[in-house]
């Protein structure tokens, strides 16, 4: 096989997994993903910035991951999933920041901006990318980023289908383990799904792509997480998403932001 039938096959078929298997275990693969040309297809297909080497796309490929994880979370219903309200209002932070830049690529300047400014940003830019519905206060469409102003009020309409397919992202990592404060959070709920192992010693829920024997997806820890929450008005995302603990190359650790009061619900993120 030559260099242009492994390139075509390494696009059109392989996730991020067989791709980090590839280039740790065979050279002419590691060139071959090394390859600036290559990245930049990679980097299409998943919709990632631009990278310079394979392990600055792997690391770009996690960033990414995570933050599709805290989006699709923010609307995902423990019984329903996402045949619910699939609806995230929120308030637009320093709007003089918002910038297009190749006409094409809607970015963001970050200098000045603190973590939530950064990731109410993330939203509001990728719901611009993604053709979502935004609408401003008086549920008018908003078409134009431009017309954003500091503190206006908007709510996106996320696309359920959408939101189903980025909910099967593959996950980079062998294991996920999610974290909690109590144990007594844990230790009446069951899973029906073996590879999702509740340890209510450690205030853990542990998901094994080894017993799964298959790649682990975003869908995979949003069932995690709901195993976590008390009742069907627990949120599983109240705003500031998924905490990193810790984490390497085969595990990653993460606390979720759940919210198991009954008489808060989320309303915004502030």
């Amino acid at each position: 096989m030559d260099d242009a039938d492994i390139i075509l096959s390494l696009i059109m078929f392989c996730n991020i997994n067989t791709l980090m298997t590839l280039y740790k275990i065979n050279t002419r693969y590691r060139n071959i993903l090394g390859n600036k040309y290559v990245l930049q297809l990679l980097t299409g297909k998943f919709s990632l910035r631009t990278v310079e080497s394979f392990d600055e796309f792997v690391k770009e490929y996690k960033e990414y991951m995570l933050f599709i994880l805290d989006k699709i979370s923010l609307v995902y219903h423990k019984y329903l999933e996402f045949n619910y309200d699939t609806v995230v209002h929120l308030y637009v932070p320093k709007s003089q920041h918002f910038h297009c830049s190749d006409d094409i690529i809607i970015d963001v300047l970050l200098d000045g901006y603190d973590v939530q400014d950064i990731y109410i940003t993330q939203l509001i830019l990728d719901a611009f990318k993604n053709g979502d519905a935004i609408y401003n206060i008086n549920d008018n469409l908003v078409l134009d980023i431009e017309k954003l102003g500091t503190g206006d009020y908007i709510k996106i309409k996320y696309d359920k289908d959408k939101l189903m397919d980025e909910s099967m992202m593959v996950i980079p990592y062998q294991i996920v383990i999610l974290q909690v404060d109590k144990v007594d959070k844990v230790e009446s709920f069951m899973c029906d799904r073996s590879y999702i192992i509740v340890d209510a010693l450690l205030s853990q829920v542990n998901i094994s792509r080894k017993i799964k024997n298959d790649d682990l997806t975003i869908n995979d820890i949003l069932i995690a997480t709901g195993i976590l929450l008390l009742h069907d008005k627990s949120i599983i995302n109240e705003g500031d998403g998924y905490k990193i603990l810790k984490q390497n190359n085969n595990m990653i650790m993460l606390e979720p932001n759940i919210n198991n009061n009954t008489d808060v619900l989320i309303d915004y993120i502030d």
